[in-house]
């Protein structure tokens, strides 16, 4: 929803026409500045700062016949310097089943990131931090299958507490 909210924002501009595996699909470019992006890329390490919403752009594969969202793909636009030198993302949707009734869920994503290590050089006499530099890189890749949707129902009744039978009208009684 991020992503929707922050392209609604930035610019969206026509791209192609694309066989997906339910047929047509329309394909759109979007690019977000970093003033309007909203998309939080960060990474746990010793420098504070290491979060922050930078630019990005990407694609949305959409279904023309019902307007769903078969892609989604973000590429973070890294400053360079940063620690974080690449974090892409791709989300996959697909028509899946629950409870008898077709739904459009993701299905399957993969994040790519390239990471350099934030290295401090310590004084060990104080304890005080001299420098902090950027070490080797790390890369990582995430790829997630999402299965075994569930469905999830409730019944309620709301009952008036003071005895009567649900839906009757309670007895109102005036002030003496």
């Amino acid at each position: 929803m991020t992503v929707l909210n922050d392209a609604a924002k930035g610019s969206v501009t026509w791209s192609h026409w694309e066989q997906g595996a339910s047929g047509v699909i329309a394909v759109f470019r979007f690019e977000v500045s970093e003033q309007a992006s909203h998309y939080l890329v960060g990474f746990s390490s010793v420098e504070a700062g290491d979060q922050h919403d930078p630019a990005y752009h990407g694609e949305i594969a959409i279904k023309p016949a019902d307007g769903s969202i078969m892609r989604l793909t973000v590429v973070a636009e890294m400053k360079l310097g940063d620690p974080i030198e690449i974090a892409d993302l791709l989300v996959d949707y697909g028509p899946v089943e629950i409870g008898g009734i077709t739904y459009i869920c993701p299905v399957k994503s993969v994040a790519l990131s390239l990471v350099r290590m934030v290295v401090q050089e310590l004084d060990f006499s104080t304890g005080a931090v001299l420098r902090n530099s950027l070490g080797p890189r790390r890369s990582y890749l995430n790829e997630a299958l999402f299965t075994q949707y569930h469905l999830f129902r409730a019944e309620t009744r709301i009952l008036a507490g003071n005895g009567e039978e649900p839906g009757s009208v309670p007895a109102v009684t005036s002030p003496k």
